[in-house]
């Protein structure tokens, strides 16, 4: 805070502000509170700034009498020359005070939006949280006040409500093109309707739809309208959008031609717990810059056994109609493998980062790893570069390993973030024995196990002496047998606040062993890394 800022004095103090009434000023340790979280940021474009939210409520006890009941909140903010730039509003949610009844609802946010004073433009990210008792109408007013405000430099706004409050169906808002400035939009269990400007100039959507299918239905049609308004669009996130009951739009036995989005600027594609439909949704787009995408879901499910194909349903499902996903560079899947195979007809050898996950619960690992190398050895192992494997199920027999690193003969990259491995079970033993091939044999001719591996990081094994002694044998010696190329190793351990001690074996020679007193103690083998190499966008 600057220096010429006035510091607020003693609680019950008045003084004359901006406004004509007098300012009720607010105690010390309130002030001290908000202090902590509200930043003093330079005159700078907002959009140059990460996206961070600042949550006000969460640390001021007296949030109804302070805020609520005091129209001149924010005047006594900007007199301490304090920059709100950032805010959330997390409403009708218990505050993390302690204060049950420190509860905000609609009626109360739009209490609030109506006290906001143009010091107030410079608030650049919004989310707003409506609870399950928000109507429509209460939703669409709040929203259609909100951006009656003087809020020019809003840049990121997230609407959220909870799951059950799909009834919200599309909203009818009205957005004016001098408001069309927002870069990031998050919708959760509702959607703007398509012809509002709010969609113009986004560069990332993220789009969350927990769909009752009594009660409405938001199809892929309905997406692809709201896709279309977003040309700048750089970023898509769609989670739980489609059914499986969907009245498909551009079915072939409608007449209905199906629409075309081009999104001449994506680059990112992430569509989580979605159905197996959402190939439709793939085969309608153009994505000429596009190269990373990820499909994930948590149920794994197949399809029914009367409803095999979706070529029965007259779905565009082709190679040809799929081109979008030709030039990716970067796949992530996690869902059933035998209906992957369908999102990569046709497609070409080119994806060199492949990160796999198979953790179902209703399925053993060895089912699902078949399926995962059929499907690599069909369209990918040719030319996957890196991989990441994620799994929780500890049925993993030891040479499932081995049989999976086979599958890719030129992969130079492998994660294995699998967590809290414990020592003796099968993942463990799995682990020891990758570690053990490494080494490689001493017979001659046994063929590489890993001829091009160059990294190999595993995460989630809790410090037992056996993993070192592994190493010793196995990494002591000049050069890895089994891994000629291998020059470093990450160990991330669960036990110890999962640091990623990183070895670099080009820098030992070839009496050098790595043990546990090197690990623990000898910094200078050590190369620190805080990053979280498995860190996932959502």
């Amino acid at each position: 805070m600057p220096s010429n800022a006035r510091p607020a004095s003693q609680a019950g103090e008045t003084h004359q502000g901006p406004a004509s009434a007098p300012v009720y000023r607010l105690p010390n340790e309130t002030l001290a509170k908000i202090l902590k979280l509200v930043k003093d940021f330079p005159d700078e474009d907002p959009s140059s700034r990460s996206y961070r939210v600042f949550t006000l409520i969460h640390v001021c006890r007296w949030w109804r009498e302070v805020v609520l009941n005091d129209p001149h909140f924010w005047t006594r903010i900007h007199l301490a020359r304090i920059q709100v730039a950032e805010l959330f509003f997390k409403l009708s949610q218990t505050l993390n005070v302690g204060v049950m009844s420190d509860l905000l609802n609609v009626a109360n946010i739009d209490q609030f939006l109506k006290t906001i004073t143009p010091h107030e433009a410079r608030i650049s990210a919004l989310k707003l949280h409506f609870d399950g008792s928000a109507r429509r109408g209460q939703v669409e007013k709040v929203l259609s006040n909100l951006f009656s405000m003087p809020l020019k430099n809003l840049r990121h706004l997230d609407i959220d409500s909870p799951r059950d409050a799909s009834y919200l169906g599309l909203l009818q808002v009205p957005f004016t093109p001098d408001r069309a400035h927002l870069q990031t939009l998050s919708l959760r269990c509702a959607l703007i309707h398509h012809d509002s400007f709010i969609y113009r100039g986004l560069r990332r959507l993220f789009i969350s739809i927990a769909m009752d299918k009594k009660k409405g239905s938001f199809n892929t049609r309905t997406t692809l309208l709201l896709l279309l308004e977003c040309p700048e669009l750089e970023d898509l996130v769609l989670l739980n959008m489609l059914n499986d009951d969907i009245d498909w739009s551009f079915d072939s036995q409608q007449s209905v031609q199906p629409l075309t989005v081009e999104l001449s600027r994506l680059k990112r594609l992430c569509l989580i717990d979605q159905t197996y439909e959402m190939a439709c949704l793939l085969s309608c787009l153009i994505l000429p810059e596009f190269t990373r995408l990820s499909i994930s879901t948590s149920l794994g499910d197949r399809l029914p056994e009367e409803d095999s194909s979706l070529r029965s349903r007259g779905l565009p499902l082709s190679g040809d109609n799929l081109a979008c996903l030709s030039q990716i560079s970067s796949l992530f899947l996690e869902c059933d493998a035998t209906s992957m195979s369908t999102y990569l007809e046709g497609r070409r050898d080119d994806i060199s980062v492949l990160d796999l996950s198979v953790r179902w619960s209703h399925r053993t690992f060895q089912r699902a790893l078949s399926d995962w190398l059929f499907l690599a050895r069909s369209f990918l192992a040719a030319s996957v570069r890196s991989f990441t494997i994620l799994t929780t199920n500890t049925k993993v027999r030891p040479k499932d390993w081995s049989t999976l690193f086979q599958a890719f003969p030129s992969i130079t990259s492998v994660t294995i973030p699998s967590r809290n491995i414990k020592t003796g079970s099968s993942i463990y033993e799995g682990f020891m024995q990758v570690i053990v091939a490494i080494g490689g044999s001493q017979a001659p001719n046994d063929p590489l196990i890993f001829p091009q591996l160059s990294e190999l990081e595993v995460c989630g094994f809790r410090r037992d002496q056996s993993i070192y002694n592994a190493l010793t044998r196995s990494l002591g010696s000049r050069a890895a047998k089994g891994a000629p190329r291998l020059k470093r190793l990450i160990l991330k351990d669960v036990s110890v606040g999962c640091e990623e001690p990183k070895y670099d074996f080009s820098e030992y020679s070839e009496e050098t062993i790595v043990g546990r007193d090197d690990i623990e103690g000898n910094e200078k083998k050590r190369v620190g890394d805080d990053s979280d190499s498995y860190a996932k966008e959502e």
